[in-house]
């Protein structure tokens, strides 16, 4: 087993999957390399007949996910902005359109990715910790980057447009018992010490249900809050895009001209057609 492998694991027991983000050193920060286990393990599990619901946990105590190892951002590392809008942004749109439920196991803070992906899956379990905090900070990191690899796509689903904006304009921390009065935590453990044993009762229950059942509830529900899904990844993609050409100093359109483009290509998304 090489070091990524370690650093993102995946493990089936009976219909149950877990994934889990073993990377402590950086506080569970996804790299590179690991953005490509976690998509061929969503897709293992998705495609076994023998796994009904699976659990997306972390490593540690403190920190459930610190977001993408800031390491791909230096100066110089312009193919990692590419991997990142090409392929970083397919891990929360598999874990939303994962077949089967999919449960987070919220221990510490989500931060970045760690929020994003949380927003993506079906349940969020956290521990009733008062200095856990959501945050989605990218327009705060350093110069600022657009939010492109599911922060927006979830946080309008889950939370609608204006905490949407409030998360991600402002790139505060906001805090469980807030993020909880958002309706956008599935449940509050208490005491913390037990989450792991109310993840693993939750999922053996999902577990019992007929897995034809559980697919096609959840696919129904999933279509019905956003049948455009696709289009707004895309519309995500192309508005980071237009962003990161400009931080790298290439030649590109005024930022009128570009959203007077992206208004009619994306006209559809306001008609509900």
């Amino acid at each position: 087993m090489n070091e990524q492998e370690e650093k993102l694991l995946l493990e089936k027991k009976g219909k149950i999957a877990y994934i889990t983000i073993d990377n402590q050193k950086k506080k569970n920060a996804i790299e590179v390399p690991m953005i490509y286990k976690f998509l061929d393990y969503l897709d293992d599990v998705d495609n076994d007949p023998k796994i009904r619901c699976l659990v997306i946990r972390s490593a540690g105590d403190s920190v459930f996910c610190a977001g993408w190892d800031l390491a791909m951002f230096q100066p110089g590392k312009t193919e990692n902005i590419d991997i990142l809008l090409k392929d970083g942004s397919k891990i929360s749109k598999k874990i939303h359109l994962l077949k089967k439920p999919v449960i987070m196991q919220i221990q510490g803070s989500a931060v970045g990715t760690g929020t994003i992906i949380a927003l993506a899956a079906d349940f969020r379990f956290v521990a009733n910790r008062k200095d856990i905090f959501f945050q989605l900070p990218e327009l705060i990191i350093g110069p600022g980057i657009f939010p492109a690899t599911g922060p927006t796509v979830g946080a309008v689903k889950l939370l609608g447009n204006a905490r949407a904006k409030d998360m991600l304009l402002t790139g505060r921390r906001v805090f469980l018992e807030e993020f909880n009065s958002w309706g956008a935590i599935s449940r509050v453990i208490n005491p913390p010490e037990e989450l792991p044993n109310a993840v693993i009762k939750f999922a053996k229950d999902l577990s019992k249900k007929p897995a034809e059942l559980l697919i096609l509830t959840k696919n129904a529900i999933n279509r019905m809050s956003m049948r455009l899904l696709n289009e707004f990844y895309k519309l995500e993609n192309e508005m980071g895009r237009y962003y990161f050409n400009g931080l790298e100093g290439k030649k590109r359109e005024e930022i009128d001209e570009f959203l007077e483009k992206i208004n009619i290509n994306y006209s559809s998304l306001n008609s509900g057609k």
